[in-house]
């Protein structure tokens, strides 16, 4: 039974697993450091903690899976000095899944008209055509954020 279902799952196309990679802290450069290394599909679990980001987490068109421990268990605060529009996480998927689950961003430090949301765009032929890429961002808190909380381009749903 289980051959089949594998076999199934090839024919199909899907994947029939992605890799968990753990970072070792909620840091940015930890966090990063992981995407960079991720393939599509893989899964991103960051610990519990609290970090400053400093700059952009950018996923780039990665189809990626951002796992916290939890709201209140993994605290960001962006702290950063930026144009009016900087944000905290950025990304241009092409195909596949990209989640967001499981953080608290909290409290906006100001430096210069900050944002301390999640911006995303999504690559397509128009507004009316979707390229396979399939968003998800749950379960998380934001409290305290300056400008866009959740700002999405292009996306469907």
């Amino acid at each position: 039974m289980k051959w089949l279902l594998l076999f199934c799952l090839g024919v199909l196309g899907l994947p029939v697993r992605a890799a968990l990679i753990n970072a070792s802290s909620p840091e940015q450069a930890e966090v990063q450091s992981r995407r960079d290394s991720a393939s599509d599909g893989d899964i991103i679990f960051v610990p519990a903690g609290s970090a400053n980001w400093t700059n952009t987490f950018v996923f780039g068109n990665k189809s990626i899976s951002l796992i916290a421990a939890g709201i209140g268990q993994t605290i960001i605060t962006p702290t950063r000095a930026g144009p009016p529009g900087s944000t905290l996480i950025s990304a241009t998927p092409t195909n596949g899944l990209l989640r967001i689950h499981g953080f608290s961003f909290r409290n906006t430090v100001e430096t210069w008209s900050t944002s301390g949301g999640i911006f995303m765009s999504v690559i397509g032929n128009s507004q009316t055509t979707t390229n396979g890429t399939l968003v998800r961002i749950d379960s998380n808190e934001f409290v305290n954020i300056h400008q866009d909380t959740l700002h999405l381009q292009n996306v469907l749903g």
